[in-house]
């Protein structure tokens, strides 16, 4: 994932909520996934191209936590994406949130 990030990436993470900054937040927010012994699925469903350089995914976010079970939700993210890098991720709890967050022109890309 670092090849395909900006060093300065800001990225809220859904899974924790937690912001998490250029490339020693990649390795930190995947590095606490591998040290507790958690598991984390992001299977992707569809991804759109709602304006130049921002793209809309859509999934879901399944944890596996010890003793716990499985926490199984839809992910939905926005990449703002610049010369080919992702300079920012931001998560939502659903898709309408985040069509609601898009610009009026790209709300209404997704809705046709």
């Amino acid at each position: 994932m670092l090849a395909c990030v900006d060093p300065g990436l800001e990225w809220r993470a859904a899974a924790d909520r937690r912001l998490y900054k250029g490339h020693d937040g990649v390795r930190e927010f995947f590095g606490r996934w591998r040290g507790a012994r958690e598991r984390l699925e992001v299977p992707l469903q569809r991804a759109v191209e709602v304006a130049p350089g921002r793209i809309l995914a859509v999934g879901r976010l399944r944890m596996t936590q010890p003793g716990r079970g499985l926490a199984d939700s839809p992910g939905v993210w926005l990449f703002f994406v610049d010369a080919g890098l992702i300079t920012r991720i931001q998560s939502f709890r659903s898709e309408r949130e985040a069509i609601e967050a898009l610009p009026a022109r790209g709300a209404a890309t997704l809705r046709a």
